[in-house]
């Protein structure tokens, strides 16, 4: 059996259209499987774009209220801790006050009489003014010792109260930052709940999309590659003269039966 030019031509030319039909099947299934790919890529990357700024953006708003929040809070107990300071150093400067003037008072009435004594002597140095100079250096030494116990005791009071109220500041600064924290975490936790609620899905579309489209095109592509080797082998056939022009044609037009199916299919 020969084959002629005119034969040859005509099974080329069914290769040929079986060739373009075969890619043609392949592209069909990229172009059903490729557009949902990309409109999920698409709502992924805009999400990302704008819906995500718009929840960092709300993020952010909570950080910056905690923190005025904080230094509001802040400001107000540290002026309320400089005023308390104030009236505590005002009362310790009144009790000192106090007790100077008992001190004063209570050495005065020995001045005077040392100085009654010394104006009758005449003379300061008159032996009758020596018992009163001592009487006065006495109630001088023991009004020291007194006015010393006292002040003493009104420093521990300022010191106590300046502990107590420090200790008050101290307490109020710690609870304000740890509701600041606790404020910020909370704001960060509902932020990524947020996120995943929104990116997940999205990625989610990405991602089935995509294996759709791996799946496809790798079982498209396997089907392509047989129908390939099966043209190959029916034209090796024809020019071996196992099978004539019609036989070869109509086994070409076969497989793009077979790869229309197959694209169907997929």
């Amino acid at each position: 059996m020969t084959n002629t030019n005119g034969s040859q031509s005509a099974v080329l030319m069914a290769y040929a259209s079986a060739n373009k039909r075969a890619e043609q099947a392949l592209e069909s299934v990229r172009e059903r499987f490729q557009p949902p790919l990309e409109a999920a890529t698409s709502a992924l990357q805009f999400a990302r774009d704008n819906d995500l700024k718009g929840l960092n953006a709300t993020l952010e708003r909570a950080y910056v209220k905690a923190c005025q929040k904080f230094e509001s809070s802040y400001r107000r107990a540290s002026n309320d801790h400089g005023r308390a300071m104030t009236q505590v150093l005002q009362e310790l400067e009144a009790r000192r006050a106090a007790i100077g003037g008992e001190h004063d008072d209570y050495v005065q009435e020995a001045r005077d009489h040392y100085q009654l004594v010394c104006h009758s002597a005449r003379d300061h140095s008159h032996p009758s003014c020596l018992p009163a100079y001592d009487a006065l250096m006495a109630r001088e030494a023991e009004a020291d010792l007194e006015r010393d116990r006292k002040l003493a005791d009104s420093r521990a009071i300022y010191l106590a109260d300046k502990e107590h109220l420090d200790a008050e500041l101290a307490s109020a600064i710690e609870a304000m930052t740890r509701e600041k924290i606790e404020t910020c975490e909370q704001a960060k936790i509902d932020n990524e709940r947020a996120v995943e609620a929104l990116i997940t899905p999205l990625q989610a579309a990405v991602d089935e999309a995509q294996t759709a489209l791996t799946l496809a095109l790798g079982d498209a592509t396997a089907i392509h590659h047989r129908l390939r080797q099966l043209r190959l082998d029916i034209l090796g056939a024809f020019e071996r003269h196992s099978i004539n022009e019609e036989q070869a044609i109509r086994a070409l037009d076969l497989l793009w039966a077979e790869s229309t199916a197959s694209s169907a299919t997929n």
